[in-house]
């Protein structure tokens, strides 16, 4: 049985939704560079999921109405440096980004 997998863009090529067979769940984004579109190229960003995209997520929607939320603090160049998720607004993990 394949699970089928479908995902919509956005201009910038953040993906803005993702199907799949269970239901689908659609993401918002800021305006400022994810750390890892400094890594990867724009067209390995678009085929590696939504975690590898533009820019950062700062909200997930799951269709079963799960929201989680993401707030960033930026350093001067634009980049993340803190990014604390959410869930039933309550904390739930905190992640860092060090650049050299």
């Amino acid at each position: 049985m394949d699970d089928d997998r479908y995902y919509d863009h956005d201009h910038a090529g953040n993906i803005v939704r993702y199907e799949y067979d269970a239901g689908c769940i659609t993401y918002s984004h800021d305006t400022a560079k994810n750390p890892f579109s400094i890594i990867y190229s724009d067209a390995v960003l678009k085929v590696n999921g939504p975690r590898f995209t533009t820019n950062n997520i700062t909200k997930e929607t799951a269709s079963n109405r799960t929201v989680r939320n993401y707030a960033c603090t930026y350093n001067s160049e634009g980049y993340p440096t803190e990014k604390i998720e959410s869930y039933d607004g309550r904390s739930q993990r905190k992640t860092n980004y060090y650049y050299e």
